[in-house]
């Protein structure tokens, strides 16, 4: 008789997603990952509304090493950040209205 146990046959609450390190350059921080680990990352993308660039490294499983820092080429943003309604549970991003010009939450 095999016996299996039900802890093996559930799925886990939690995935991990992706380890951020946080550098005042993007070289600077794939320098410090490429000197600690050995392995060189890869181009990432842009994050506009927040003004940030990264460069990742896949780990397992979908789960990766970002680096990020701030994009010092980014446009300026249009909405000053407190103009940029805040939520603790998700956030929202501004949306331009064409004809006023100001910023209002997307919802």
């Amino acid at each position: 008789m095999t016996v299996t146990s039900p802890i093996f046959s559930l799925k886990p609450a939690l995935k991990l997603d992706h380890l951020v390190i946080a550098a005042r350059t993007l070289d600077e921080g794939a320098r410090y990952v490429a000197a600690r680990l050995g392995v060189e990352t890869a181009a990432g993308g842009a994050h506009p509304l927040m003004r940030t660039h990264n460069r990742l490294l896949n780990l397992y499983g979908g789960a990766y090493l970002e680096v990020i820092a701030i994009d010092p080429a980014a446009a300026p943003l249009a909405c000053s950040r407190s103009t940029i309604p805040r939520c603790s549970a998700v956030w929202k991003q501004p949306v331009r209205n064409s004809s006023t010009g100001s910023c209002a939450s997307s919802a």
